[in-house]
């Protein structure tokens, strides 16, 4: 165990190097933001860690929800703002109202890793959706459309902070770290349906934030 002793010197180093630490950061303002960004890149790095670890989880909605609200720049650089009340209005709720950077509202809506994606029979050698998927982009478009309904009425355009027109919806939902380029495609066509709204799996999400990051072999 330390004496009296040892612990005054401890304090002394610790009180010099503080004092040095100030001076220099006085000396050099660059510094202290060199600091900054790269506790910012490191937490990005931990959330990332964090992500692929809940993956391998069986978790409910509520845990990735809350994931996605503390780690909300993996939602992308088109959100700059991610908005404290999510009621749409009194019966629709969404997961996320976000102001994107052209200053309007726009809505993301987060599924499970394990919601299935595609029916396990093409028709007619086609990749079909399976209907649970094809529930939650409904449920986007009914959002996008209750939206909508707000754009004229000046009490809810101040609660919701921002303006609204033609928002779309960003739906996250499913894996795809098994799927073949006849997959990708299929997801490909189907966004392309939509004029509202895109569907990306957490893999993709993922591959971006990891990007985003500089993450090597991403």
């Amino acid at each position: 165990m330390a004496d009296d002793s040892d612990v005054s010197v401890v304090q002394a180093l610790m009180q010099r190097n503080r004092a040095e630490l100030v001076k220099l950061l006085e000396c050099e303002p660059e510094f202290l933001r060199d600091i900054a960004t790269h506790a910012e890149h490191q937490r990005r790095l931990d959330a990332i860690a964090e992500f692929e670890n809940m993956l391998g989880e069986e978790l409910p909605e509520r845990d990735w929800q809350k994931w996605f609200q503390t780690n909300d720049w993996i939602l992308g650089s088109d959100f700059v703002d991610v908005q404290d009340d999510r009621r749409i209005n009194v019966e629709n709720i969404a997961d996320y109202l976000v102001k994107s950077v052209d200053q309007h509202l726009d809505i993301i809506e987060i599924k499970l890793p394990k919601a299935p994606f595609w029916c396990d029979w093409p028709d007619h050698e086609n990749l079909v959706p399976r209907q649970e998927l094809v529930r939650s982009v409904v449920q986007g478009q009914n959002y996008v459309y209750e939206l909508e309904l707000q754009m004229n009425i000046n009490s809810e355009l101040e609660r919701l902070r921002g303006p609204i027109a033609k928002p779309r919806v960003l739906l996250i939902y499913g894996r795809s770290d098994s799927w073949d380029v006849d997959r990708f495609r299929a997801q490909r066509l189907l966004n392309a349906g939509y004029t509202d709204v895109q569907v990306l799996t957490y893999d993709q999400v993922l591959l971006r934030a990891k990007r985003a990051a500089g993450v090597k072999g991403a």
